[in-house]
């Protein structure tokens, strides 16, 4: 919940400080959002992997936290955005109702994988993502490649590698199923992507 209303002030304080911005300023606000954002994201990714491990360590049973979790996010935006949430027909629902079967399996290999591995193991095999993405993307999304970023993905995947070749057979398990999540992830992630890039989904975002 803490993580939630950070997020939430955050936005808040960013949005309020739009109305004290002069127009020609208006590109350094939209660079410091970004980075703001960012740096929203990489705590609250950082905080939820951490929390996740705990959690599952202390309640072993990953199908009954994961949908738990999901029960209580639900919650929490009926409770505190529920202004907020606009839906404009039930055909928009439906076509974002296809990225939660994903999103469901993300969150529960994501929670398999922490149970059978260490935390930092998951964060490092985490880095195959980037890489299936930037392919998936290059083909259908005119994502321009070039060699810096082909030579930056292909060091993470060396690191990963470096990394991983020395694993303990308990281990195995855990890489097994953070491979299904490293797709669940990419696969989610693309569908959210092109949904969000349709204007013609009426639906708050």
């Amino acid at each position: 919940p803490s993580i939630f209303i950070l997020g939430c002030a955050m936005s808040a304080l960013s949005k309020s400080a739009t109305v004290a911005i002069l127009p020609h300023d208006r590109e350094n606000l939209d660079t410091g959002e970004t980075i703001l954002s960012i740096g929203i994201f990489v705590f609250c990714s950082i905080s939820m992997m951490v929390t996740n491990k705990l959690a599952i360590t202390a309640f072993p049973y990953e199908s009954t936290l994961t949908a738990l979790q999901m029960a209580f996010a639900v919650l929490l935006l009926l409770c505190f955005a529920f202004r907020s949430i606009h839906i404009g027909s039930l055909k928009d629902v439906l076509r974002w109702s296809m990225v939660a079967p994903f999103f469901a399996g993300m969150l529960l290999t994501n929670m398999l994988a922490l149970k059978h591995c260490t935390l930092t193991l998951v964060i490092v095999c985490k880095t195959m993502s980037p890489i299936f993405t930037l392919m998936a993307e290059s083909f259908y999304a005119n994502v321009q490649v070039n060699l810096q970023m082909v030579a930056s993905l292909l060091i993470m995947l060396l690191g990963a590698v470096l990394y991983t070749r020395e694993l303990k057979v308990e281990h195995l398990v855990g890489v097994r199923w953070l491979t299904v999540n490293v797709s669940f992830s990419v696969l989610t992630r693309l569908l959210q992507r092109r949904l969000l890039a349709d204007n013609r989904i009426d639906i708050s975002k």
